[in-house]
């Protein structure tokens, strides 16, 4: 199916639990495509497994099978974003998750990054009905180690040793700094950018490099690919090793020089001016 014809109807992916043990969440899933004035399509439908330990171990699953269902599964279409994208769930604290009603702290909130990027957009749904799931021709079994989960919207750059997670603020500040507008998909435009094989650190002046080391940490690294814009990223660890660097925002190359905004604004960030 292509990518145009994918994009003129409504896509449904449904996430139904069915058992839930120690370590182990199995959840039935069918992904529905609604063209316009015809029949439902299912795309693809099955089982789907999720190896995780968690209190919140059936919301965090169902969170889990959703992205690694759109993003390596890529049950509808690989260049799909968040457009005419319902995902329901079985289980309520997944949706309350979701939906930004839960604003402490959680193991779930890990998961919603995705669908706040690359999936942008998208509508959540919670399930009331008792109608069974559709079922494509041949239903697929897929079996997740959640280890795995918090890189699901990794980007890899060819010269760069560890993989990119792009954040919901740098997806925002790359839109509204974007020379070509707001594009239609965000975090593809974003993706193609960083994963070309010249993007390397930035050293920068003593200066400025306080200045970064003061707001986010000493290990705050600055990668460009020879383009106007930076991407400023913070190393994420995991057993004390490096697991990720996330891009936390970006800005432009010469809007405004450090001493210019210092002297006439009297800081080096004028919000009002800059748009943020």
């Amino acid at each position: 199916m292509g990518s145009t014809k994918i994009r003129t109807g409504l896509l449904e992916l449904r996430l139904t639990i069915t058992s839930s043990k120690k370590n182990a969440v199995k959840l039935a899933f069918s992904a529905t495509y609604y063209p316009i004035c015809k029949d439902p399509q299912v795309q693809r439908s099955g089982i789907i497994t999720v190896l995780i330990n968690s209190p919140q171990q059936e919301a965090c699953a169902e969170l889990i099978a959703a992205s690694w269902l759109l993003s390596k599964e890529k049950v509808f279409n690989d260049k799909m974003n968040g457009e005419n994208l319902q995902i329901i769930v079985s289980h309520k604290e997944t949706y309350m998750t979701a939906i930004s009603q839960i604003d402490s702290p959680s193991q779930a909130l890990r998961y919603i990054q995705i669908f706040k990027t690359r999936f942008i957009g998208c509508e959540w749904l919670l399930d009331t009905s008792d109608k069974p799931l559709k079922q494509a021709k041949r239903p697929i079994r897929v079996g997740v180690n959640a280890a795995y989960a918090d890189l699901y919207n990794t980007v890899t750059c060819p010269n760069l040793k560890y993989p990119l997670v792009i954040s919901e603020h740098a997806l925002l500040r790359f839109c509204i700094r974007n020379d070509g507008g707001i594009p239609k998909r965000p975090w593809l435009a974003m993706t193609r950018m960083l994963s070309k094989n010249i993007m390397k650190e930035i050293e920068l002046p003593e200066e400025r490099k306080q200045l970064q080391y003061k707001k986010y940490n000493k290990e705050t690294l600055i990668l460009n690919n020879g383009n106007a814009m930076y991407f400023v990223c913070i190393p994420v660890y995991q057993q004390d090793k490096i697991k990720y660097l996330t891009i936390v925002t970006v800005y432009l190359r010469g809007s405004f020089e450090l001493k210019e905004r210092i002297e006439k604004f009297g800081t080096v960030n004028p919000k009002p001016l800059l748009n943020i």
